[in-house]
């Protein structure tokens, strides 16, 4: 399963650092988000574009604030994208944070160590072409 982070939701100070009073959503570079869409489309990868969760506390106490991300459409928690996509606008440089989702959210289910593996493999090539092109 892939997701593609546009744009995080997040508790991460990185942003509040940046622009003090404004919850600011960093957004991932279009051109690389769209070439990595196409060649994942080409190759027949499954994939997801939507929002993430950002967290600093990835196993946070509150599980309700999850279930309420869910709930709202949002696709997984992870510890990266707000920085990457804060530090990418403050360089002026492109940036798209391309990930393999092992656990579902809703616990429906997690990935085999094989799954893991070969999924892991088709993100390098899909994040390898999004920066080729």
């Amino acid at each position: 399963m892939w997701s593609w982070r546009w744009p995080p939701h997040t508790d991460s100070a990185m942003t509040a650092l940046r622009l003090p009073g404004v919850h600011f959503s960093h957004s991932p570079s279009f051109p690389l988000l769209r070439a990595a869409v196409e060649y994942g489309e080409k190759t027949g990868a499954r994939m997801h574009v939507g929002s993430v969760f950002t967290s600093d506390a990835f196993y946070a106490p509150d599980p309700s604030v999850t279930e309420r991300l869910t709930a709202l459409g949002t696709l997984a928690v992870e510890m990266e994208a707000a920085g990457l996509y804060a530090v990418g606008a403050a360089e002026g440089i492109e940036t798209l944070m391309v990930g393999t989702v092992s656990d579902l959210l809703d616990g429906r289910g997690e990935m085999t160590a094989e799954q893991r593996e070969t999924t892991f493999e088709a993100m390098v090539e899909i994040a390898l072409a999004a920066i080729q092109s």
